[in-house]
């Protein structure tokens, strides 16, 4: 995410770009790892999402961080660059995200998940909050709600909640 795509007066974060990791092979045929920006998959997914209003004095903070970081190694600091970066002002790459959300779960006593676990749980958790299905499915950039139903969990807690509603039948 660029943070041309972030704009956080109107609370919107628009997805036009997915990154992906990928092996090339190069004509002598050694196998390099590297980064590449391509466009999403299907045009559900190109997508504006609502940012959460708690979110946005944490987005403001990091986006100073941010320009700190570059001053201080002294690149230049552009709405095109990426949010998220390392040390030295690069894009955090895949793997080093994955190893650190592991390494949190790790500290944390939870059970090790795969990373695209938190889209199962962004979907169950607006899905808990009232948020109706077909909204979700557009919010995630899928093409049909079949494949949001599969994202969407539903807790005991939520299946006792709804046998209750039947108890003023019986009364």
């Amino acid at each position: 995410m660029k943070w041309k795509y972030l704009d956080l007066d109107k609370k919107i974060v628009t997805v036009k770009h997915t990154i992906k990791r990928v092996t090339e092979i190069t004509r002598n045929g050694e196998r390099k790892g590297t980064t590449k920006i391509y466009t999403p998959k299907t045009k559900e997914s190109l997508r504006s999402v609502p940012i959460p209003n708690a979110l946005i004095p944490k987005l403001k903070h990091h986006r100073l961080s941010e320009k700190e970081k570059c001053l201080k190694n002294k690149i230049k600091f552009s709405d095109d660059n990426f949010v998220f970066t390392n040390n030295i002002g690069n894009f955090i790459d895949s793997s080093v995200l994955i190893r650190s959300f592991h390494n949190f779960l790790k500290i944390n006593n939870i059970t090790i998940k795969k990373f695209h676990t938190l889209r199962h749980t962004y979907a169950t958790e607006l899905f808990k909050a009232g948020a109706d299905l077909l909204t979700v499915s557009k919010l995630l950039g899928h093409t049909n709600l079949e494949t949001t139903k599969i994202y969407t969990h539903v807790s005991e807690d939520q299946k006792e909640e709804t046998a209750n509603k039947l108890n003023k039948l019986f009364i």
